[in-house]
């Protein structure tokens, strides 16, 4: 802290991150009154005008700002694991430039802000934040934080995300910029389904048990994958618009937990059953979901003009699905042992509870507090404040 910013600056900061942790998050104009009782680094009083001069005069010290998080990236040592995750706020702000018309599930019409977390699986700390624009797909704002990643001099670190980020674009930009990740995929994909098939006897068998947990199994596939995009420029004797297929070694992971797989079967029978009775009162109108579900797991019909409505259940179908209950799969593009990638993502989980992104503020883990810092440039390096 103090090798990034004055010692004026770095005792104010210092100074709020301990009244943050010691009050138990009160609000900063309480700061002044507490710090009676509570000797700071910063020896004046922390009164509402230093505390805003200093949000202020750090939020403009791009280059302070890069020097922190810079010397905290360059703490986690060569290859570093690292989570990410996003969330949408709402804002009332006319001042975040960010601030755009998106995605806002609250649906309160108010413009919204994407706020980006990124912090250390095995180090369990957070190393930065980000805020970007809330109209743009999380393909842009993936896009936008390999880019941030460079400012930080990290080599080349492992992105570990949930099946939020799963897409074919978002594992192709990934490969595509020799990144390495790993990502919890959807099971019913295609492709993982039949990775699951492949691996159903192997996973079946005890030498497949998880040695620290085991209620999981888990086998490993390796696969070559195929990625097609449209290229945006023309280069190497091909042009821009042209369709092309490219090839990369995945490997699939694929675990079977019991407990999971009678609790979704419970599930989705219930589910099931009321849509059934709902379809029999005469309801009509369902959530696109919903209708899918109707449409294949559910048989209606009646017999003559006007006759009984019959509603009764498409048996094949579920059986095929109940196929691959309980199973999960993550995917990857390092090797890695089958329960290590589990135990990483079993990491990142962890991580994600106790340091999850709230709406309208950053929660803390680990003893960790953020100030938030405004600044209306339009630099993509920006990041807010971390104190530990």
């Amino acid at each position: 802290m103090r090798i990034s910013f004055s010692e004026g600056d770095a005792a104010k900061i210092l100074s709020i991150a301990r009244y943050w942790i010691g009050s138990g998050g009160n609000t900063l104009p309480r700061l002044e009154s507490w710090q009676v009782m509570h000797p700071l680094p910063y020896r004046e009083a922390v009164t509402e005008d230093v505390y805003g001069k200093l949000f202020k005069d750090v939020g403009r010290n791009e280059e302070g700002v890069q020097r922190y998080f810079s010397a905290r990236a360059a703490r986690l040592g060569e290859s570093p694991m690292l989570a990410f995750d996003f969330t949408t706020i709402s804002t009332y702000s006319e001042n975040q430039s960010e601030a755009r018309q998106g995605f806002n599930k609250d649906g309160d019409g108010l413009n919204t802000i994407k706020l980006l977390t990124l912090y250390s699986v095995k180090a369990g700390e957070p190393i930065a934040f980000s805020k970007q624009p809330g109209n743009i797909p999380d393909v842009i704002s993936i896009e936008n934080t390999l880019t941030q990643l460079k400012c930080l001099n990290l080599e080349k670190p492992l992105i570990v995300t949930d099946n939020g980020y799963y897409s074919q674009k978002n594992m192709m930009e990934f490969a595509l910029r020799n990144v390495k990740f790993l990502t919890l995929v959807d099971p019913n994909i295609i492709w993982v389904r039949e990775t699951v098939d492949a691996l159903r006897a192997t996973i079946a068998a005890m030498s497949s048990t998880c040695p620290f947990d085991p209620s999981i199994c888990g086998a490993t596939s390796l696969r070559m994958h195929q990625f097609r995009r449209t290229r945006q420029r023309s280069r190497n004797g091909k042009t821009a618009g042209e369709k092309e297929t490219i090839s990369r070694h995945l490997y699939v992971h694929v675990y079977y937990s019991p407990d999971n797989e009678a609790k979704k079967e419970l599930a989705f029978r219930k589910d099931l059953l009321e849509l059934k009775t709902q379809i029999k009162e005469g309801k009509t109108e369902f959530t696109e979901s919903a209708q899918e579900k109707i449409d294949k797991y559910l048989t209606c019909s009646r017999k003559g003009r006007g006759g009984q409505l019959k509603v009764g259940f498409n048996d094949k179908a579920i059986t095929e699905a109940k196929k691959y209950f309980g199973y999960f799969a993550l995917v990857s593009n390092q090797t890695m042992d089958t329960f290590t990638a589990f135990e990483n993502y079993r990491l990142r989980e962890k991580i994600e509870e106790l340091f999850a992104v709230q709406k309208g503020r950053l929660d803390r883990a680990h003893g960790t507090r953020t100030i938030c810092v405004e600044d209306n440039s339009h630099n993509l390096s920006r990041w807010a404040i971390i104190v530990s």
